[in-house]
Order: C-alpha cells, then structure tokens, then sequence
C-alpha cells in the first residue's frame, strides 16, 4: 500500500491481534457481522477448507455453533453458514433467513431453514474460537460501562460534591477494574 505495510495472510494473523479488534466491536456494540465473519474464516481456514472473500470482508457469514437455528445472529445477508452438528462442523453456502425477536438487541437474529452442507471438519476449534470472540466482545462492552459509570462519578453531585469523591464508590470501580482486567487477561 501507499504507506508500504502489506496485509498479513489469515493464517499468520494472530488470533489475539483479532481479539482486540473483536473486543473494540464489543465496546461500541458494533451491529456489523464482523465477529462471525472473522469466526468462520480462522475456522474454515483451520479445517483445510478456506473460503475466498471472508478475511477480506468480501463475503460475511453466520455461526450456529451451538446447533440451533431459530436465533441465529446475522444470518439475514450472510453469504455462508457454520452449524455445529453434533462433532462436525457443516458449512451451510444456501439458506433462508427470516428475521426473529431476540433479548439481544445488540445484533440482528434470524431463523434459518437450509437443505443440508458440506462437513469440513470438527466443531470443536470453531466453538473454542467462538467462544473466545465473544468473551473478547464482552470484555470490550464492560470496558464501555465503567467508562460510562466513571463519566458519571465525575458529573453527578450528592450534597454538594461530585460521587466520584466518595471512598466507597471510588473502591467499587477499583474493584470493577481490577476485574475488568482479570477478564481481559483470560480472555
């Protein structure tokens, strides 16, 4: 590029690299189907069976790694589809998505309906990676929430003095940050 860096191929990309982009997803509740997308390409990749335009972000996909599919999130315009059946990993290229409610309102769900895949692998390294995404995606959202609980110390007042001045308070959001470290370094 102009600048001379050069994109790494997905297999020399490490996986925390992605995580940190994951957990910045997950700190501006992104609605974009990056986390499933990145999922699927690291695990096609891993099964021996990449598929050309998911580390670009030409093509996105969806992940039913737990096996159900009345609530998958971002199957709605998703080009392929990871199910986990029983042990085996089925890569789904043709389905129908309809959109469903969901508690989550952070991203998108759909009910899918397919006639079958191909499988090209185990399930099991495609949910460890998922798995680490989201816990990475979560990290990122709880970073937000202290941000937003510190802003509001700072700004809120109670009997002349701004909330953030109690010891009390200021020992919780210790804690809470030691534990939002904790879990960053887990994840």
């Amino acid at each position: 590029t102009e600048m001379g860096l050069t994109a790494l191929p997905v297999e020399d990309v490490p996986w925390s690299w992605v995580a940190g982009v994951v957990e910045e997803t997950g700190r501006v509740l992104l609605r974009a189907p990056y986390l499933p997308t990145v999922v699927a390409a690291a695990a096609l990749h891993h099964a021996g069976a990449p598929v050309d335009g998911l580390a670009d972000g030409t093509l996105t996909a969806a992940l039913a790694l737990d096996g159900r599919l009345d609530a998958v999130p971002h199957a709605l315009g998703a080009d392929l589809l990871l199910v986990a059946d029983g042990d085996d990993l089925v890569l789904v290229e043709s389905f129908t998505a309809s959109p469903v409610e969901h508690v989550d309102v952070t991203r998108p769900f759909a009910s899918v309906t397919h006639d079958g895949g191909r499988v090209i692998g185990s399930a099991s390294y495609a949910r460890d990676l998922h798995w680490s995404a989201l816990a990475a995606e979560s990290v990122g959202a709880s970073q937000r929430v202290l941000e937003l609980v510190v802003e509001h110390l700072l700004v809120r007042t109670q009997f002349g003095r701004p909330l953030g001045s109690f010891q009390a308070l200021r020992h919780k959001v210790a804690d809470l940050t030691v534990l939002l470290e904790a879990a960053r370094s887990t994840t």
